[in-house]
């Protein structure tokens, strides 16, 4: 970290990430791929860490399933978990998290699937069919088993399935058609080789959604300069981006008071403001400088207490997609907690 952005206050970024297994073993694998190595800070039963070249990073390990709450509560900035876990997790999660990067493994299909039994059942209105009847017949509803209700729910209501009650799994789903407590499942596979297993097939429309583990952060969490420039070190190495090319514009909004420390460090690496906020209020202050120097402009202005830094012009929503990982999630945040 250079002189100019060594006096970053606050908090660290706290980086969840997974406790054990697999999980834990791909994301290792995926952050050594950048240039990022993890390591636990005692023995191997301690759930907390750092990385290896980046500082101001705390890593918390945590389940997999621990995640979205921790991410929500803002107690973690960033973690590693299921894109399902997340939506399944979070009501209303798009206000709350940022999936900022599909990371390439994890994946499996949180499916619909029904006894292979049912040769005349291989859509959703089959199904509902199939459900209309077994109520008239039973005098309840088609039961069908998940641990993912609030996912199932959803999905259902959006396809017009009236006719099943949801009945929340507690161990293996799959096997709970074969055990009478169910008629058809809702449940997340990677093969389909377990539901091979137990005689049950996948609707042929029964996608609920293509998952896999995501990088994802938490617009709730203590975003302090010396967090937001950890987190643009980190992202600039998983984004595979070292520098901006060309000349590019960095907008900044900061206050007043904060412009001459902001200004002063900008000078020393021949960096200088085109526009200033106005005197005594928040504003909008900007930077032209080359695309090399554009990283090391943003540590500056977020030491110096800007509250939201972006590259190039000012991005609408769909625009910040287009941008770095980390100017992305700062537009993004910028608009939830205006």
């Amino acid at each position: 970290m250079s002189e100019q952005t060594s006096g970053e206050t606050g908090t660290a970024l706290r980086f969840g990430l997974p406790s054990k297994g697999r999980l834990q073993e791909q994301t290792g694998a995926f952050l050594a791929s950048a240039g990022i190595e993890f390591k636990r800070t005692g023995g191997s039963r301690e759930y907390a860490g750092a990385l290896v070249g980046i500082d101001g990073v705390e890593i918390v390990f945590l389940q997999a399933g621990e995640m979205p709450s921790k991410l929500a509560q803002g107690e973690i900035h960033i973690g590693v978990t299921g894109e399902d876990v997340v939506r399944e997790k979070l009501l209303a999660w798009e206000n709350q998290v940022q999936l900022l990067k599909p990371l390439g493994f994890g994946h499996a299909d949180l499916v619909v699937a029904v006894p292979k039994c049912w040769i005349d059942v291989a859509t959703l209105a089959d199904l509902d069919d199939v459900a209309a009847d077994f109520r008239r017949r039973h005098g309840h509803r088609l039961r069908v088993a998940t641990k993912y209700l609030r996912s199932a729910r959803a999905f259902f209501g959006q396809r017009g399935v009236t006719n099943v009650q949801l009945v929340e799994s507690q161990g293996a789903t799959e096997g709970l058609v074969a055990a009478g407590a169910a008629e058809a499942v809702i449940d997340i596979t990677s093969s389909g080789e377990t539901l091979h297993a137990n005689h049950l097939k996948i609707l042929d429309d029964g996608l609920i959604l293509k998952s896999e583990a995501q990088l994802c952060a938490a617009y709730n969490a203590n975003w302090s300069p010396r967090a937001l420039t950890a987190l643009r070190h980190l992202l600039e190495r998983i984004d595979g981006r070292s520098s901006v090319v060309g000349n590019v514009e960095i907008r900044a909004r900061i206050d007043r008071s904060d412009v001459d420390r902001a200004e002063a460090a900008l000078t020393k690496i021949g960096a200088r403001l085109t526009q200033r906020p106005l005197k005594g209020f928040p504003g909008q202050a900007l930077v032209s400088v080359e695309g090399e120097s554009a990283g090391l402009v943003v540590d500056i202005l977020i030491a110096a207490g800007a509250a939201a830094v972006e590259t190039s012009s000012a991005p609408s929503l769909s625009q910040a997609s287009e941008l770095g990982l980390f100017e992305g999630f700062v537009a993004r945040l910028e608009h939830v907690t205006a």
